[in-house]
């Protein structure tokens, strides 16, 4: 089975609709005891406009960053819950399942494995890939593209300005043409052409 990385967003929406998988993650995030949640519920993430102009002036952003590597020597449940999150493979995910005793974990890998074998996600997953793939591609097309006519912008413009300099200094258009094709390269053709 391809396996869903869980730090999607969309992948954890989806097992985060677990009540099991909330209440630990929150209670393990914020070191509040189990006993001591009354419920967790989830709000709709998706703020709808009800007509075509109305602005949304509401936006409330909750970030959580987890440590870059968990603590291998004593693991605590941030560490679980980093290594569940890095998990690329169903095997790495039945490891984790060996070792933990976090219920919210165990459910999560559960739901992920559900999410993983569902068609319809795993083609938002891979169409999700390949549209970053493609931007990143088209990204770099536009940026080499952007640098060659910024190259080719200069290079006209300092030849116009060459052009002018030795006019200036009364070179005639023999000598303007002889110099353009020593220092740019220029045919007697493409000389002449810079000339008007």
């Amino acid at each position: 089975m391809k396996l869903i990385p869980l730090k999607y967003d969309f992948c954890i929406k989806e097992v985060m609709e677990n009540e099991t998988v909330r209440r630990h993650f929150i209670s393990d995030v914020l070191a509040i005891p189990l006993k001591d949640i009354k419920s967790v519920r989830m709000i709709n993430p998706f703020l709808c406009k009800r007509y075509k102009k109305q602005k949304l002036d509401i936006l409330e952003l909750h970030t959580i960053e987890l440590k870059k590597k968990p603590d291998k020597g004593q693991p605590g449940p941030l560490d679980e819950w980093h290594s569940l999150f890095n998990a690329k493979t169903e095997e790495e995910l039945d490891m984790i399942k060996s070792w933990t005793k976090n219920l919210g974990i165990i459910e999560a890998i559960k739901e992920l494995k559900e999410i993983s074998l569902t068609d319809r996600l795993r083609y938002e997953h891979e169409m999700r890939l390949k549209a970053k793939r493609d931007r990143q591609a088209e990204d770099e097309y536009v940026y080499e593209s952007g640098i060659k006519v910024g190259r080719e912008d200069e290079r006209e413009k300092s030849i116009k300005i060459l052009v002018n300099t030795l006019r200036e200094h009364g070179d005639t258009d023999e000598q303007i043409v002889r110099s353009l094709m020593e220092k740019y390269g220029l045919s007697k053709e493409e000389a002449e052409g810079k000339l008007s």
